[in-house]
């Protein structure tokens, strides 16, 4: 059989096979059992008919039909095998010769999992962990929301004022795209805690049930998520329900109510405990974001393929979806609501699309430099740590058992591994 193998743009590469009609005679008598196993021919035993007999009654281009059928899928499996190809998505396969008594060639295009040219040098690069302080206010304003929540709550026909508790829909987007976490529907805020974007709840004192508003605010230049910091953003808001709120006051009894403790001092220990734990989980994920970033911004990556980015802004989309159905929002509803369809979508999408495809492609070439892998056991771990969550459904257990979700343990359990190496050498 010969073989050309033909580098494309986009980590494409394109395979043609030849094989004569030697070395297609194997497959030919392949293709003439099954055929005649398949639709057998009366007087003869299924898979025993011969071939004069299934060519008068099929047709010769049916046989030679079948018996490419069962050599395409070998020789593909076999090519793909030799060149060691990291194969993302179905070949494309194109039959360009198929006759009788003649060589059979065919071609096929190959989408392969693309390269890194150049892996930046992420040992030099440096991210500073910010420290994170507990302030006596943060414990002040939790306890306030703990007061609130325990507050009898008189529904009111008036106009918002502060230390109300409304129930708001809102939309945010930004340039008309909307934000993946800027949909809530019914969401309860006491106005004054301060604990939304600033200027939000200014915007939201003075209106009435039923009452909708569109406005602008500016996110911090220090806010959390770098993507939105110091950009303008569209809000529309809607109020549902305004209720005055009756407070308890907070000392030891206010305490004990909570059900586990005796005195208010304990209450604050355990929501100094809380907010430390928080803060550092929100300081971790800013430094993995800001690590990753710079480490794509100095590596070369061969040109990535426009459906791996399509595939990963379809994964975009789907978050977006099961985040807004939530919410107890038909996503078609979503869409109208914000003037897009599922196309524009994945335009809007694109970018983070393809950054978040270059991060997993850093995140799988350092695992490989560096050698670091996931032991069956640590997989054998987890799958029986997940397995005790579900005592009573054998279904799930199965499923938590199967190859499928152990490949996809080992994965999530490598780019851990990855991330607290980065963070090992890379956080000061």
């Amino acid at each position: 059989m010969q073989k050309t193998i033909k580098p494309l743009p986009k980590s494409q590469v394109e395979i043609t096979f030849e094989l004569t009609a030697e070395e297609l005679k194997p497959y030919f008598a392949r293709a003439i059992e099954k055929i005649s196993s398949q639709k057998p021919i009366e007087g003869f035993r299924p898979g025993k008919a011969p071939y004069d007999i299934l060519k008068q009654h099929y047709g010769e281009m049916k046989i030679y039909g079948e018996a490419a059928d069962l050599a395409i899928p070998e020789k593909l499996f076999e090519a793909i095998k030799e060149g060691s190809f990291d194969v993302i998505e179905q070949p494309q396969v194109d039959i360009i010769k198929l006759a009788p008594a003649n060589s059979f060639i065919f071609k096929a295009t190959l989408t392969l999992l693309p390269k890194i040219i150049e892996l930046g040098d992420f040992k030099k690069i440096e991210v500073k962990r910010k420290e994170t302080k507990t302030e006596e206010s943060q414990i002040d304003n939790l306890l306030k929301e703990v007061q609130n929540m325990r507050a009898k709550e008189i529904a009111e026909d008036k106009v918002v004022e502060k230390n109300d508790k409304v129930e708001v829909d809102y939309d945010i987007s930004i340039d008309h795209v909307a934000l993946e976490t800027g949909l809530a529907r019914k969401y309860p805020i006491i106005i004054g805690t301060g604990h939304f974007l600033p200027g939000f709840e200014e915007q939201v004192i003075g209106m009435k049930k039923g009452e909708t508003k569109e406005f602008k605010l500016t996110f911090p230049e220090k806010h959390y998520d770098k993507k939105l910091a110091g950009k303008e953003a569209n809000f529309k808001v809607t109020i549902n329900n305004v209720y005055r709120l009756e407070l308890p006051e907070i000392n030891d009894e206010f305490a004990k109510s909570l059900g586990a403790f005796e005195k208010l001092e304990d209450v604050k220990k355990q929501l100094r405990m809380n907010i430390t734990e928080e803060a550092k989980a929100k300081e971790d994920q800013r430094i993995e974001i800001e690590m990753l970033e710079k480490i794509v911004d100095i590596s070369k990556f061969e040109d990535i393929p426009p459906s791996l980015v399509d595939s990963e802004a379809h994964k975009m989309i789907h978050e977006l979806e099961e985040n807004v159905e939530t919410q107890g929002i038909k996503f078609d509803d979503y869409l109208m609501s914000i003037k897009k369809n599922h196309d524009q979508l994945l335009l809007d999408f694109a970018s983070q699309a393809l950054k978040r495809v270059k991060t997993a492609l850093i995140i799988k070439e350092i695992a490989k430099q560096e050698k670091i892998q996931v032991e069956p056991k640590e997989i054998d771990a987890e799958v029986e740590k997940t397995v005790a969550q579900y005592p009573d459904n054998d279904d799930i257990k199965k499923q938590i058992r199967s190859e499928a979700y152990r490949h996809y343990l080992e994965n999530v359990l490598t780019n851990r591994k990855v991330i607290d190496f980065l963070k090992s050498i890379i956080v000061e």
